[in-house]
């Protein structure tokens, strides 16, 4: 979580290295296993760039893993995508955490109004899908009261757990 760029990218490099030790052995241990990178939330494009540098020619990832966050969600959703992309062109690109927290909305809003944004965020995100082949939002349930969830701790759901729903419905009747 170190935003400075060249701790991101000495990480990457050493991630890449440590891929490509392991890897192959997963590979060898189980043909069929599919190899997903780490998920990257602060300058994918600069911890991804430092794995492709170091990663073995021949060791091959079935995706490579990125974690939106922030607002405008729609934004840092198409941003992280083209920044994993453009280290990973031919690399198939996961988003296997994404969402919206209430604190990343400026100004002061009430509970409800927090509720819409978040909704309306997700939403955005979700229709500007640049390419990822995969996308799990980030979190359905904590059990508290959290700015996250799609449930309250009593588990009411929030609005976007309704857009979800029923966006989920409409491509997958």
């Amino acid at each position: 979580a170190v935003a400075s760029p060249s701790l991101q990218s000495s990480a990457g490099q050493e991630y890449g290295r440590f891929l490509s030790r392991v890897v192959p052995r997963i590979r060898a241990a189980d043909p069929t296993a599919r190899v997903i990178s780490a998920g990257v939330g602060v300058a994918p494009d600069l911890f991804l760039r430092g794995v492709a540098s170091t990663l073995s020619p021949s060791v091959r990832l079935d995706a490579v893993a990125v974690h939106p966050y922030g607002y405008p969600l729609s934004t840092q959703f198409v941003d992280a995508y083209a920044k994993a992309r453009s280290a990973f062109p031919t690399t198939p690109v996961w988003a296997t955490e994404f969402g919206m927290n209430d604190r990343q909305a400026p100004g002061q809003w009430t509970a409800a109004q927090h509720d819409s944004i978040q909704m309306a965020e997700i939403a955005r995100a979700v229709s500007k899908n640049p390419g990822y082949e995969r996308a799990y939002l980030y979190v359905l349930f904590t059990g508290e009261n959290s700015e996250y969830p799609l449930y309250r701790a009593d588990w009411s759901p929030r609005p976007a757990a309704h857009w979800v729903a029923s966006h989920n419905a409409a491509i997958h009747p």
